[in-house]
């Protein structure tokens, strides 16, 4: 005996059950497992109406979890956004939680941890810059660690 297939609507809310979904992401799956765009969007409507999907509150908390795992730059937290389908306004929201030395503690943060890595030492500071970098702090505040750390890198 073969199972009914199930709906667009009843398949979203099993990918929220699951975790918070962005509207695109959500969209692209639905579209992924072969519903039709009209099937997706009445559904993504359901969900939008009955405030089971909300851009707004994923967003912020996508910001709040990345930033538990590791310590992340506004920088790299907005296009990690906009990849997954973010609106621009909606993503700078977001981002507006964070504190306003963010950058500098979550910088710092990140510096030390990869100044406790092996083979650190023989990066120098060209290696520290560019993990920064890589995790999405602006230039700036890489020129600030990287003063305040010169020490560390004399031999």
């Amino acid at each position: 005996m073969s199972r009914a297939p199930r709906s667009c609507h009843a398949t979203a809310l099993g990918l929220l059950a699951r975790r918070d979904h962005f509207r695109a992401e959500l969209a692209r799956k639905l579209d992924q497992r072969g519903f039709d765009a009209d099937e997706v969007d009445g559904a993504l409507e359901r969900l939008t109406d009955a405030g089971l999907l909300d851009d707004d509150k994923a967003a912020r908390a996508y910001v709040r979890a990345r930033q538990r795992r590791a310590p992340l730059g506004r920088i790299r937290l907005l296009a990690e956004l906009r990849a997954k389908g973010v609106d621009e306004h909606i993503a700078e929201n977001a981002l507006e939680e964070l504190e306003e030395h963010h950058d500098q503690d979550a910088a710092q943060r990140a510096a030390e941890h990869w100044l406790g890595c092996s083979g650190a030492q023989r990066k120098g500071p060209p290696g520290l810059a560019r993990h920064l970098e890589r995790r999405g702090f602006p230039a700036g505040v890489i020129v600030d660690l990287l003063e305040r750390y010169r020490d560390r890198f004399a031999s």
